[in-house]
């Protein structure tokens, strides 16, 4: 779906996706059978940690939505628009 409907952009995060999940299912795997687990223990420590990146870009998202930046008046801008609207649409 990301091919069809999200271009260049949708491609890539795609692309970045399902090489994140690789790289997350070897470190499991390693860590796992060094330590004499089983296939199923892998996939479980493999989603964990795809879950804990997913939080953690989602803190950066947050953490970069809240800055007011000096270099990048735009961003800062562009924060402001949206909180106020976020405002008035809880209204």
């Amino acid at each position: 779906m990301a091919y069809i409907s999200g271009g260049v952009a949708g491609i890539k995060s795609s692309i970045k996706g399902k090489i994140e999940d690789q790289i997350n299912s070897s470190l499991a795997g390693a860590f796992i059978r060094a330590t004499g687990g089983s296939e199923d223990q892998i996939a479980f420590v493999s989603d964990i940690m795809s879950f804990m990146r997913g939080k953690m870009q989602e803190k950066q998202v947050k953490a970069r939505a809240n800055t007011m930046s000096m270099s990048n008046p735009l961003r800062s801008i562009e924060n402001m628009v949206s909180k106020t609207y976020n405002k008035l649409n809880q209204w």
